[in-house]
C-alpha cells in the first residue's frame, strides 16, 4: 500500500510540474502548478521516509493517548 501511494505522490508531482512547464500558459496557471507540485513532494518526502522508517508518528500517538486521558 505505501508502495502504491509513494508511486501516485510521484506521478502527481511529475504531472503538475509537467504542466507547469509545457502545458500552462498564463502565469497564474502556472504558478498554482508550482505550488501543487511542492504539496507533492513535501507528502512524497514524508512519505518516503515513513516507509524507510526515519519517521515514525509513535511521538502523535503518545500526545493523543495522553490527551484522551486528560480531558
Amino acid at each position: 500500500m505505501q508502495l502504491l501511494t509513494l508511486w501516485g505522490l510521484g506521478l502527481a508531482a511529475a504531472c503538475n510540474s509537467s504542466a507547469a512547464l509545457w502545458l500552462i500558459k498564463d502565469r497564474k496557471g502556472r504558478t498554482l502548478c508550482w505550488k501543487w507540485a511542492f504539496v507533492f513532494v513535501a507528502l512524497l518526502a514524508i512519505e518516503y521516509a515513513s516507509y524507510n522508517g526515519w519517521l515514525n508518528f509513535e511521538w502523535l500517538k503518545n500526545a493523543l493517548q495522553w490527551a484522551q486521558n486528560h480531558f
